[in-house]
């Protein structure tokens, strides 16, 4: 009896020493891999972009989107022309990034994005429709580079 006991406590010790050994292998792994990305320099700097594409694109996004009852004109019209401008923008982004590639994607986007905005703001006072207008390309823009972040994360 005593014999197995001994045998089972032998067992017991390999066994704890075998985990405690996985377990510190595990967490060695984790650690290295949560900083792994930061040896390689390409890895750094696609953090770094993709973080500022997501972050000015979605902050972009839901401001046009909330602020789309201040622009003058009928709120009903703008918010018809944000909703049909994502919608294109959903499915041309799929051929624009195909036939540009990621980079360009984002480029031509935040173009847009950025002429639709400059617009709303240098003819804020302008017809109902023509703000329609810069409303459709800023929505646009921001919606395909949104969907562009969606589409580049792998």
């Amino acid at each position: 009896m005593f014999g197995v006991d001994n045998n089972e406590t032998k067992e017991e010790k390999t066994n704890e020493s075998k985990v405690d050994t996985i377990s510190e292998k595990a967490s060695t792994l984790k650690s290295e891999q949560a900083t792994g990305f930061c040896k390689s320099k390409a890895m750094l700097l696609n953090l770094i972009l993709m973080t500022v594409f997501w972050t000015t694109s979605s902050l972009n996004y839901f401001i046009i989107t909330f602020y789309l009852k201040y622009i003058p004109g009928n709120i009903y019209t703008n918010t018809s022309l944000a909703c049909i401008a994502e919608i294109v923008a959903y499915i041309v982004i799929g051929f624009i990034m195909d036939k540009f590639g990621v980079k360009l994607s984002f480029i031509i986007s935040y173009i847009l994005a950025a002429v639709g905005g400059i617009f709303l703001v240098i003819f804020y006072n302008a017809d109902g429709y023509l703000i329609g207008v810069f409303v459709l390309f800023a929505k646009f823009g921001i919606s395909v580079a949104y969907q562009c972040c969606y589409l580049a994360t792998p």
